[in-house]
């Protein structure tokens, strides 16, 4: 029994070393952004009580940006995209455009297993699922920040979903 184990366990280390490999050779080249939304939950706690208190989606639009991933573990991008938001709130909606956003700049990139982490100069990593079929990529990844003043906690998560043609 305890060998069987033993031989699952390598079989799945195997597996999951190799779907590592797969993927980091996959990523390398240029891949550009067809496709990028973002959503988001915003709820205050106070004396115990959470309440949702905000929600945001958001979709990409006049999508330029090209994403280069390289063999040293090193990304550079360009181009850039029109993020057109809406955010309701107390069931009152406003709509926003955000022009020339990228989300992306340059810097280094890590993959393990099926999660890529992209770092940059002074600002926190990304890290995320990616997926790549064919010549098809899609990372999703999803922030939380909370900030309390006296009290009162409020939580923004949100969830991105960019998807990439190999260019």
């Amino acid at each position: 029994m305890k060998f069987s184990v033993l031989g699952i366990m390598a079989v799945l280390a195997i597996t999951l070393s190799s779907c590592t490999d797969a993927i980091t050779r996959g990523i390398r080249g240029d891949w550009a952004l067809t496709s990028y939304s973002v959503s988001g939950v915003t709820s205050t706690e106070t004396l115990g009580v959470s309440v949702e208190t905000g929600r945001t989606v958001g979709t990409a639009t006049d999508i330029t940006l090209v994403v280069t991933y390289d063999r040293d573990g090193s990304y550079t991008s360009t181009g850039n995209f029109d993020l057109l938001l809406t955010s309701t709130a107390a069931g009152i909606s406003v709509d926003a455009e955000i022009a020339n956003a990228s989300s992306l700049s340059n810097g280094t990139y890590t993959i393990e297993d099926v999660n890529l982490t992209m770092s940059q100069t002074g600002a926190d990593p990304l890290t995320g699922t990616v997926v790549i079929l064919d010549d098809t990529m899609t990372y999703t990844f999803e922030e939380t920040e909370t900030q309390s003043l006296a009290g009162i906690t409020t939580t923004e998560e949100t969830t991105t979903v960019m998807t990439f043609s190999r260019n």
